[in-house]
């Protein structure tokens, strides 16, 4: 996948930010959707199995002291998944919605578990590209945790 924009970080450690849940870490990875569209991508050898699979926390955020906007995010994070093969054509493609992770007061992160399964049976021979891209009106958002298995089962949940 080719860079595009640049893709950040949030270092949690020691900062004045509170989580619905203990899944967070010191780290995060933060994504824009709207003035920069950020997208990152993974490229692998799929070892002859049909799907990709994944699993991953999101959230909405924004820290007041970073972004001196006042408004919450009013959507659930989303994000599409998208398979492509050794020549860059999309061979399938889903977008998730962390439901319930909305930002309910600044610094606070709320943890949404996604999952989905992509299928790659009609891919061009060669490693497959796993991209996701953080999509929707919601400028900023977050993931973490993220578990990704190639298999021929779509059913199979990572980290399940």
């Amino acid at each position: 996948v080719e860079p595009v924009y640049l893709t950040s970080y949030i270092n949690t450690e020691g900062k004045s930010l509170s989580f619905s849940d203990n899944r967070g870490g010191n780290y995060a990875i933060g994504m824009l959707s709207t003035s920069e569209n950020d997208k990152l991508g993974l490229t692998f050898d799929p070892d002859g199995k049909e799907y990709i699979n994944f699993a991953m926390d999101i959230a909405a955020f924004l820290m007041i002291e970073c972004s001196g906007v006042s408004d919450l995010p009013t959507d659930d994070p989303a994000f599409t998944m998208t398979a492509k093969d050794s020549t860059g054509t999309e061979i399938d493609s889903v977008t998730v919605i962390g439901k319930n992770g909305k930002q309910t007061q600044f610094n606070q992160i709320n943890w949404a578990k996604v999952n989905g399964s992509l299928n790659i049976t009609g891919a061009a021979p060669g490693d497959v590209t796993f991209e996701w891209d953080h999509v929707g009106t919601l400028g900023y958002a977050i993931f973490d945790n993220l578990d990704i298995v190639v298999s021929n089962d779509p059913d199979l949940i990572p980290g399940a």
